[in-house]
């Protein structure tokens, strides 16, 4: 499972003791092909259309909030979402898809 989650007291009022301290790495596949022109939509996200007329959009938020908002956006524009993935190693680089299996 990992991560260190702790319950929230829902009577603590101390807003910033319970926010994520750094921004989460996600990525939100849609069913639907956008480009990048898309992207400032996105909150900036990067977004990399697939071949079977999907995209993934790929990108740090830096709290619930922010990844209600893109949902938000995502729900507004008529979107089917498929997968919300949060990529726990946190925010490394992403690269983009590469063919699986080895080259011969």
């Amino acid at each position: 499972m990992g991560g260190d989650h702790r319950p929230i007291d829902p009577h603590d009022t101390d807003i910033e003791r319970n926010r994520q301290e750094e921004p989460m790495r996600y990525e939100i596949r849609v069913a639907a092909g956008l480009d990048e022109r898309w992207s400032q939509w996105f909150a900036g996200m990067r977004l990399e259309p697939l071949e079977d007329a999907t995209t993934r959009l790929i990108g740090d938020v830096p709290d619930q909030a922010a990844l209600h908002g893109v949902l938000a956006q995502v729900r507004d524009l008529g979107l089917e979402i498929i997968t919300v993935v949060r990529d726990d190693a946190g925010s490394a680089p992403v690269r983009p898809s590469e063919p699986s299996g080895d080259a011969t």
